[in-house]
């Protein structure tokens, strides 16, 4: 299942210290913003859209943390070491595709006796999220607060051949960090269809809190 092989490469790519020193370097359309990484105390709050909270299930704990998935998903776990890796995916459709969110936990290896920054995780997610696709995109980078932590979100686009069908895809990855460690929450559908499911699992994301 793909599924899971992505999010064991997520997985490798956070614990290697040699994927750690690889550089990503986005495909960008225009003149974009530079990142800029905002005082903590003026983050906005991110919430969910009320309609899209309603197409939650029950929240659910997951080692140490807690989230509400979206609706009828179904969901499997793995753990490596203290790593943890949550699935929470939707119906497979006939064109190949389905709904995906993952929640992995777990420790950062450091680069050069560095702490590592929400940033240098972030990119070492959207190296392995490329990989393999076509017109990929990502938008800037941006900060917030979820359930009161800070995270750093990045939106993307591409496109990907399941099956041998070509699709357009859209996801969003969310990190915070306490110490070397991190929590992360990643999403994605193909279009058509994401434009019914995005906005639940992006509830979902701003449903993650640390218990």
């Amino acid at each position: 299942m793909r599924s899971r092989a992505l999010a064991a490469l997520l997985l490798i790519g956070l614990t290697r210290t040699a994927v750690a020193q690889t550089d990503y370097h986005p495909l960008k359309v225009g003149k974009q913003p530079e990142k800029v990484k905002p005082k903590y105390g003026k983050l906005a709050s991110w919430t969910a859209k009320p309609g899209s909270v309603n197409q939650l299930d029950p929240e659910r704990a997951l080692f140490g943390w807690s989230i509400r998935p979206p609706r009828g998903f179904v969901s499997t776990q793995k753990a490596d070491g203290t790593n943890q890796i949550y699935i929470f995916q939707g119906d497979h459709r006939a064109d190949n595709t389905a709904p995906v969110l993952w929640v992995i936990t777990g420790n950062v290896q450091p680069r050069d006796n560095k702490r590592p920054s929400e940033e240098t995780v972030l990119d070492l997610f959207m190296i392995q999220l490329h990989q393999n696709r076509d017109n990929w995109k990502a938008a800037p980078v941006q900060w917030g607060l979820l359930q009161g932590r800070r995270f750093v979100r990045c939106r993307w686009s591409a496109s990907e051949s399941p099956g041998g069908s070509p699709h357009h895809v859209r996801g969003t990855v969310y990190i915070t960090l306490i110490g070397t460690k991190f929590a992360a929450i990643t999403y994605q559908d193909a279009d058509p269809g994401a434009s019914s499911t995005l906005g639940p699992m992006e509830a979902s994301a701003l449903s993650f809190r640390k218990r």
